[in-house]
């Protein structure tokens, strides 16, 4: 096991994310990295990282990505790779793109049901969070948090998507 660091062996991992059918955007911090054997995890470790908030209107998927780049990568390869991902359908087999998954709609309302639950239950201004499996494969995984909060009325309840997770073979 390592020490945290945005770095291991000169290479970083950045989050991309895409609502619904919109363009890719990558974050420009680097996620948190810690490695332990032969896999890599990496988060963000404040909801100010990443805190991205759902509509009560309109509820669309969203996607997510992690992206290994070198710790030299320019913002112009940053660019190509993100034209490239918004190119194709489908970029789970896009060479920088270790880790995705996707937030469907039902997994939104299920957890925003049981947040919605549990602030009522609890009868007071406070905040909740439920963790949302992504994506589960051989030796991949990615989570985000969903979190609700609430202030002293019950129709007041904020949503949002924050503190990704991820995991992956080193």
């Amino acid at each position: 096991m390592t020490s945290p660091s945005k770095s291991i062996d000169g290479v970083k991992y950045m989050l991309a994310t895409r609502v619904s059918k919109h363009k890719w955007h990558m974050l420009k911090s680097p996620l948190i990295l810690d490695t332990m054997a032969d896999q890599i995890s990496g988060q963000f470790i404040t909801t100010m990282s990443y805190n991205q908030a759902l509509s009560d209107k309109k509820i669309q998927p969203m996607t997510f990505a992690i992206i290994k780049l070198s710790v030299n990568a320019s913002k112009a390869d940053r660019k190509g790779i993100l034209a490239e991902m918004n190119l194709h359908e489908n970029v789970e087999d896009l060479s920088p793109v270790c880790v995705y998954g996707v937030l469907n709609r039902e997994a939104i309302m299920d957890a925003r049901s049981i947040l919605h639950d549990k602030l009522i239950e609890l009868k007071c201004p406070c905040m909740s969070t439920k963790l949302v499996n992504l994506n589960i494969s051989h030796n991949k995984g990615m989570f985000v948090s969903i979190q609700g909060s609430r202030e002293t009325s019950e129709s007041n309840i904020l949503y949002s998507v924050t503190l990704p997770y991820f995991t992956c073979p080193a």
